[in-house]
C-alpha cells in the first residue's frame, strides 16, 4: 500500500480509491478504466488534444463481495499491485522496524513510474486533410520524505517534461523530435495531523484525538472533487480535514475546508484555461454514509484575483453547490451527481449539470475476472461550465490523453447531453481487460455538431511492475468527415 496522503481527506473523502492523485499508478475501473493523465478539459468536437501532462472521489460502486455482511463498495481488483518504492534512507517501507509513534524518524522513498506511448489519427480536425501521429514519453517520480509516522514532505517531478510538453517526436504532420526536461516539481507540500504536530514537536502531552485530531495539508497538492465533475486540478493553497465526526444520523461523517491562491486552472467559461494567477477559490466539502448511501457535498467560491487575465475582467465571480450519491443494490451499482452555479451575470450566468452513472455485474463471483456492464449519462444547460473538472469518468472514449494528444469525444457538458454504453470484460486473473464502448453527444449549441464515438480498449498487465494499454476509437461528427483512431502506451511503475 502507498504512503497514505491525509490530504486525500480532500480528493477523495468520500474514502474511495484514486487514479493519480497521489501517483501515476493506474487505477482501472469496470467499464471505465481511466487513463493516467492529469485530466484537464478536452476540447470540442473530436480532435485531437494537446500533447502534454487522474480522479475520482465518489462513484457508482461495485460489486464484488456476495457476503451481506463484507459486501464492499469497491472491486478489490480496483486497486492494483504495486512494486516496492525504492528506498534512499531510512527503515525501508516494507521493511520490518519498530513503530516510532511521536518520534521524529525520517524516511525518504521514491516510487512512480515510466510511460511511453504512440497515437496516430487520421485527419482528426474538421476541415483538415492531415493525419497526426506522434510518440511521447513521460517519467514521474514521487518522493515521499516521511518525518513521522503521521506527517510528510510530498513531491512530484516530471524530469524529462517541461511545461506540459514531453519529450518525444511528432512524425506527421511535419518530423520534429523535442527532448523536455525540468525539475520545477508538479506538486510540493506538507500534511499531517495536527494533534501530533502539536504533540510530536511542541513536546506537549498527547491530546485527546476528539481535540485536535485534524488533517492539514500545505503546498502544491491535487484536489478533486464529485468525481471529478466539479474540481479535477492542483493547485497552490491550504486544506484541513476533520474525519470520523460522530452523529446520530450517519455512520461516518467528515467535513474539510480548502482555499486556493495560485495555480487555479478554472476556464471561468470561457472554453480555455486562464494563468493561474487569476482565480482563487475556497471551498467546504463533506461526506457521510447514511444508510447504505454515501452522500459526497462541495460548496465553492471562485474569486477573481486578477482582472486583465480573465476574459470579462474581475466581474466573474461564480458560486458552486453540488451533491453526489452512491448505493449498492444487490449487483448493481450507482451514482447521481448534481452540480450547479450561480453568478457572473454578464457572461455565462446560471448552470447546471447532472451526471448519472450505473454498473452491473453480469457474472457470478466464482468466475475469474467477470464481465461488468456500464451505462452513464449526462446532461448541462447551456450556461454551465466546471471550475475546472472532465467527463473522464463518463467513459473511455471521454478520457483525455495528455500524453499524447489521442483524440476523445467531444463534450465539457455546456449546452449538451450525452450516454456512453460499455462492457468489460477481466480474464487471466483479471490481468487482461477488454473494454468496448459506444458514445453519443448531442449538442445542443449552435455548431450543432452531435458526435457517436465506438471505441475498444485492451489492458494488459505483466506482473505488478508493466503494463499495456492500447485504444482503438471511430469518431462520426455531424459536422465533418468520420475518422480513425489508434494508440498504445507501454508503463513500467517502480
Amino acid at each position: 500500500m502507498r504512503p497514505l496522503i491525509l490530504s486525500l481527506s480532500l480528493l477523495a473523502i468520500a474514502g474511495l480509491p484514486l487514479s493519480a492523485a497521489d501517483g501515476p499508478t493506474p487505477k482501472p475501473k469496470p467499464a471505465a478504466d481511466a487513463d493516467d493523465d492529469d485530466a484537464k478539459p478536452a476540447p470540442k468536437g473530436g480532435t485531437a488534444a494537446a500533447p502534454g501532462g487522474g480522479q475520482n472521489t465518489l462513484r457508482a460502486p461495485v460489486f464484488e463481495d456476495v457476503s451481506n455482511v463484507t459486501r464492499s463498495f469497491i472491486d478489490p481488483d480496483l486497486i492494483p499491485d504495486a512494486p516496492n518504492p525504492i528506498t534512499i534512507f531510512g527503515d525501508g517501507f516494507w521493511e520490518p522496524g519498530t513503530l516510532q509513534n511521536g518520534r521524529f524518524t525520517p524516511n525518504l522513498i521514491v516510487y512512480g513510474d515510466l510511460r511511453t506511448g504512440y497515437s496516430y489519427a487520421e485527419k482528426p480536425d474538421p476541415g483538415s486533410d492531415t493525419d497526426v501521429a506522434n510518440a511521447r514519453t513521460r517519467l514521474t517520480l514521487e518522493t515521499d520524505l516521511q518525518l513521522t509516522a503521521t506527517e510528510r514532505i510530498h513531491a512530484r517531478f516530471t524530469p524529462i517534461s517541461n511545461n506540459g510538453t514531453d519529450t518525444g517526436i511528432l512524425f506527421r504532420p511535419d518530423y520534429d523530435a523535442k527532448f523536455a526536461h525540468s525539475l520545477k516539481p508538479q506538486t510540493l507540500f506538507f500534511e499531517g495531523e495536527l494533534d501530533s504536530i502539536l504533540s510530536d514537536f511542541g513536546g506537549s502531552a498527547q491530546h485527546d484525538a476528539t481535540d485536535l485530531n485534524y488533517a492539514i495539508a500545505i503546498g502544491k497538492f491535487p484536489l478533486e472533487l464529485n468525481n471529478g465533475y466539479l474540481i479535477s486540478d492542483i493547485f497552490t493553497g491550504a486544506g484541513v480535514t476533520k474525519n470520523n465526526i460522530t452523529v446520530p444520523w450517519a455512520a461516518n461523517f467528515g467535513i474539510g475546508a480548502f482555499y486556493a491562491v495560485h495555480d487555479v486552472d478554472a476556464d471561468a467559461g470561457t472554453g480555455f484555461p486562464t494563468d493561474g494567477r487569476a482565480f482563487a477559490l475556497a471551498g467546504l466539502h463533506g461526506f457521510a454514509d447514511v444508510a447504505d448511501v454515501r452522500v459526497e457535498t462541495s460548496l465553492v467560491y471562485l474569486d477573481v484575483r486578477d482582472g486583465d487575465f480573465v476574459v470579462g475582467g474581475t466581474d466573474r465571480r461564480q458560486y458552486y453547490g453540488a451533491v453526489s450519491f452512491a448505493w449498492l443494490r444487490g449487483p448493481i451499482g450507482q451514482g447521481l451527481h448534481l452540480l450547479g452555479k450561480l453568478g457572473d451575470p454578464d457572461v455565462t450566468g446560471k448552470g447546471a449539470l447532472v451526471v448519472y452513472e450505473s454498473n452491473v455485474r453480469l457474472t457470478p463471483i466464482r468466475v475469474d475476472g467477470g464481465l461488468y456492464a456500464m451505462l452513464d449519462a449526462f446532461v448541462g444547460t447551456p450556461h454551465w461550465n466546471s471550475i475546472s473538472g472532465n467527463l473522464n469518468q463518463v467513459g473511455t472514449t471521454f478520457q483525455t490523453d495528455n500524453l499524447t494528444g489521442f483524440p476523445n469525444q467531444r463534450g465539457d457538458g455546456r449546452d449538451e447531453a450525452g450516454v456512453a454504453l460499455a462492457l468489460q470484460y477481466k480474464t487471466l486473473r483479471r490481468r487482461l481487460h477488454f473494454i468496448p464502448e459506444v458514445s453519443y453527444v448531442d449538442d445542443r449549441s449552435d455548431a450543432n455538431n452531435d458526435t457517436t464515438a465506438f471505441g475498444l480498449r485492451v489492458n494488459y498487465g505483466f506482473g505488478v511492475r508493466y503494463v499495456l494499454r492500447m485504444d482503438l476509437r471511430h469518431f462520426i461528427p455531424k459536422v465533418g468527415e468520420s475518422f480513425n483512431a489508434g494508440r498504445a502506451e507501454f508503463q513500467i511503475k517502480f
